[in-house]
Order: structure tokens, then sequence, then C-alpha cells
């Protein structure tokens, strides 16, 4: 998406373009204007419910290319470091943005009472913290600490709404100890 602003990026330019706004359903959960702030001790809105099925249906090619990119075993954002304070991070909120993503297919598939489901971008969530949190500057090591949050969050979710069986516990305490970031903040 957006490649002009990416080839911006990677070549260094101090100015990027501008990016297109996106639109969201107001029903989307927390991404829509009237679902930010989703209930652990309350079902989901049948219209959020709704609205987050029909926009993981639009990003699923996307979001299975961001799976895809989690499997690289070691990758890094061309930060120019020598511009200091000024340095770019367009993807921090790149990133950010797919936490979300994962964020409401964890919520959908808790909802249908899919646990593997929910388990998987519950750990695609942690993937995309670490890759923040290796990030060379402050700010990219706060950003993955609040990924592995909203992970510890939809875990909350997961384990209020729906038994896990012998199978996934195992799973989801791999998921907690993906969590630890070896010399990070």
């Amino acid at each position: 998406e957006n490649p002009d602003f990416w080839e911006a990026f990677r070549k260094g330019e101090s100015s990027l373009p501008e990016r297109p706004e996106t639109a969201y359903d107001d029903a989307l959960p927390f991404l829509g204007a009237e679902a930010r702030r989703i209930s652990r001790s309350a079902g989901l809105a049948p219209a959020s419910l709704t609205a987050a099925k029909v926009y993981l249906h639009q990003q699923r090619e996307h979001m299975a290319g961001v799976r895809r990119a989690l499997q690289k075993p070691h990758f890094r954002f061309p930060i120019q470091l020598t511009n200091a304070f000024a340095a770019l991070l367009p993807h921090l909120s790149e990133i950010r943005k797919e936490v979300q993503n994962f964020q409401i297919e964890a919520l959908v598939a808790i909802e249908r009472g899919d646990g593997d489901g929910a388990i998987d971008a519950l750990q695609q969530t942690v993937a995309l913290g670490k890759v923040a949190a290796k990030e060379p500057c402050l700010l990219g090591q706060l950003v993955g600490m609040a990924c592995h949050q909203i992970a510890l969050n939809g875990t909350e979710r997961l384990l209020t709404w729906r038994p896990l069986s012998l199978q996934q516990l195992p799973k989801l305490e791999r998921l907690i100890d993906d969590m630890q970031i070896p010399g990070g903040l």
C-alpha cells in the first residue's frame, strides 16, 4: 500500500508524501468511531461483530501478507539515525495498525468460540510487538510494549469468555513467554 510513500521513506527523504485517510465503519471494534472500547465482560454488539467480519474479509489478503512477513527471521526498517530527533518513524504507526487488525481477528475468533484462531491472532500481535521492540529508538520499544499489552488484553478476554483445551494451554503459555524481549526496555 502507498508505494510512493514507502519508496520515499526507503530513500531517506526528509519529507514524505501524504497518505490517504482510511475510513472505517463506525461500529468496527477498536477502529470505528462508536466502538473504540470493547468491554471484557460483555459480548460484542451485533453491529460491531458484523462490521468486524466484513472488515476482516476485506483485509484477508493483506493480513496473510503480514503473516508471511513475520515469518522472516530478521528485518529492520531503514531509519536514518543520523537525523537524530528528526528521524522519521512512519512504520511504527503501521505496526500499530496491523496490531489492531489482529486484535479484531482475535476478538471475532473469541466471539465464535475459536480458541486456536484467537491464539494465532494474539501470536501475530506479539510478533509485531517484537519487531517494534527491536527498534534502536525508545519510541519503537514503547510501541512494542503497547503491542504486548494489547496481546495481554486479548488473552484476558479469551480466558474470560472461552474455556481452553489441554492442547491450547501450552500455546498460550508460549505466547506469554514470547513477550520477553531480552535487552529491551
